[in-house]
């Protein structure tokens, strides 16, 4: 019974990113922190709700360029400038770490997390 929650949630998740991008953004804060599919009992386990619903924000994103005709608006802050300073330092430690086939794996694991941000920068850009 919880399964056909989460798909309603997640479905209901997926409709508003492909409407509207930004709430997708809402939607994976949502999923990122409560990690729903984690109560899940049987297929929802393993399923994966973020990358399903990543993927639809990003076709929503898509589809809104496509549809307005216009190139992405960039705002430059200083806390992007040193969110690209730290992980250029993750990388750099990473290849001169003792164990550098160990500290690969978390490097991909880092690496999972600046798609999202990178949509949140793109799409939430006013207060």
């Amino acid at each position: 019974m919880r399964d056909i929650a989460l798909i309603a949630i997640l479905a209901c998740f997926v409709f508003l990113a492909l409407y509207r991008p930004w709430l997708g953004v809402l939607g994976l804060a949502v999923l990122g922190f409560m990690h729903p599919q984690g109560y899940g009992e049987s297929h929802m386990k393993t399923f994966p709700v973020y990358l399903v619903l990543f993927a639809a924000t990003t076709a929503g994103y898509l589809f809104e360029l496509f549809r307005e005709k216009r190139w992405p608006q960039w705002h430059w802050d200083w806390r992007l400038v040193v969110l690209m300073l730290l992980f250029g330092w993750v990388v750099i430690t990473t290849y001169d770490a003792l164990a550098p086939f160990a500290a690969r794996e978390k490097l991909v694991n880092v690496s999972k997390l600046l798609p999202p941000l990178f949509h949140g920068w793109l799409l939430v850009d006013t207060p």
